[in-house]
């Protein structure tokens, strides 16, 4: 009797010994989910243009450490982005939600070269808000080598270009500064023959040449030309605004003597709208009208020349 006693009790602690263990597995076994299902955690979604290998149950990273699981991955249908085609719900702790911004990024990683892959969150910065639960973070864009190495090139080639069209520009600016000289000194030449003609007009000699319509309407016209001639300075100036100083001066010392020309026009015409007091004894005065005469002559061929293109001198 008492060694069926004894045989019952052998059993009865080895049969709670099985349980114990089986009990202790099924714990180690579930340890995972448990620890999961006793913290306090939110749900994110991520979006990747591919995540081969990725399964439910695989590890999320913070910063490389690990913080939380994959709850789900499901293939998104074709839409209008085309770069979204994997959609993973991400389960994470609420106490690291202060690293999860707007301008967080996910991507794929693998703590070793043949293990199963992970998603790893890069912080996003404080500035940026925080990411609410159920919201969408985005894959971080994936480098190439061979993009890199193209993009390189790419930027290679402009760079040769520039430096190709710059080398040219110089040429072309180098080859535009003798005109730029001969321009400057004819426009001397004919102020030279207008401040002369000024002399000779407050000395009281040949006015009375100017005073006919035909001399009148050429000198309108010669002031029209002038501010046509500004004008296409002022254009040319502005468009090589960054270029040296000495063509930038070049440019200056022509609206210089442009502006004085005007200005001897515009005496002149005062000077033929006076009341005739001293027109009498200046009629003879022939080297008046032919200093006039040259003066104008070369003021419309240059300021034609300019106004047929502008820009001439200076491309």
């Amino acid at each position: 009797m008492r060694a069926g006693r004894r045989q019952g009790r052998r059993i009865t602690i080895g049969a709670l010994l099985l349980l114990g263990l089986a009990a202790l597995g099924l714990l180690i076994f579930f340890l995972d989910d448990l620890k999961y299902a006793l913290r306090d955690d939110y749900h994110v979604l991520a979006l990747f243009p591919e995540a081969p290998r990725l399964r439910a149950g695989a590890e999320v990273w913070l910063a490389g450490h690990a913080v939380g699981r994959v709850v789900e991955v499901n293939m998104l249908p074709p839409a209008g982005d085309t770069t979204a085609r994997v959609l993973a719900v991400l389960e994470l702790p609420t106490e690291i939600r202060a690293q999860i911004r707007r301008d967080s990024r996910v991507r794929l990683t693998a703590p070793r070269l043949i293990a199963e892959p992970v998603v790893d969150v890069i912080p996003g910065s404080p500035s940026a808000p925080l990411l609410p639960p159920g919201d969408t973070l985005h894959a971080a864009r994936k480098i190439v080598l061979a993009e890199v190495v193209a993009s390189g090139r790419r930027a290679g080639a402009a760079l040769d270009t520039m430096l190709a069209s710059a080398r040219e520009l110089g040429h072309r600016i180098e080859e535009r500064a003798p005109a730029l000289r001969r321009t400057g000194a004819a426009l001397a030449g004919v102020q030279a023959e207008f401040a002369a003609l000024s002399v000779s007009l407050e000395r009281g000699g040949g006015i009375a040449a100017l005073r006919d319509s035909t001399w009148k309407a050429s000198l309108a016209r010669a002031g029209e030309r002038l501010e046509e001639l500004e004008a296409a300075l002022q254009d040319a100036q502005e468009r090589f605004d960054g270029d040296s100083a000495s063509l930038r001066a070049a440019f200056a010392g022509l609206q210089r003597r442009v502006a004085r020309l005007q200005q001897q026009v515009v005496r002149l015409q005062t000077a033929l709208r006076a009341p005739v007091g001293l027109v009498g004894r200046m009629a003879a005065d022939s080297a008046f009208q032919k200093a006039l005469n040259g003066a104008r002559a070369q003021l419309d061929s240059l300021v034609l020349e300019t106004k047929q293109n502008p820009r001439r001198f200076f491309f």
